[in-house]
């Protein structure tokens, strides 16, 4: 007898990626970036608050997915301590580029909730670093 743990297919194509992200009120935009084979910038809202610009990628070698927002490295701190409720997101240094939260998962055995719960992560992260770093509470 097989389990089913969930009525989402396991295995997303960049089809799919591209899709739900289009369709998810969430991603208030979206747009490919010319030149790469799947990556897009993206603006996402969670619960109203401002919308997170971030790159989501699926290109560079399309077995994983991620999520990239710059951050300050002055403000290293304030970032892990905004990270460190959600267990998909971490740091990242990319060469010249800087430092970023990135949260990213492994496609071909992740349903559409790896994805949409991946980049809302990263935003709410975002806003808990953005108002510490401009010393706000809430």
């Amino acid at each position: 007898m097989k389990t089913e743990l969930s009525e989402y297919p396991a295995g997303l194509s960049q089809g799919d990626i591209e899709f739900i992200m289009q369709n998810d009120v969430d991603v208030v935009s979206l747009e490919r970036i010319d030149g790469a084979k799947a990556m897009w910038k993206a603006s996402v809202s969670v619960e109203g608050a401002t919308p997170v610009q971030m790159i989501a990628d699926n290109g560079i070698n399309e077995i994983y997915f991620q999520v990239l927002i710059r951050i300050d490295s002055d403000h290293i701190v304030e970032a892990l301590t905004a990270i460190s409720p959600y267990a998909v997101l971490g740091l990242s240094f990319v060469g010249d580029g800087g430092l970023f939260i990135r949260g990213a998962f492994y496609v071909e055995f992740s349903n559409m909730h790896a994805l949409t719960n991946t980049y809302r992560a990263a935003a709410l992260a975002y806003g808990t670093y953005e108002r510490a770093i401009n010393g706000l509470t809430k």
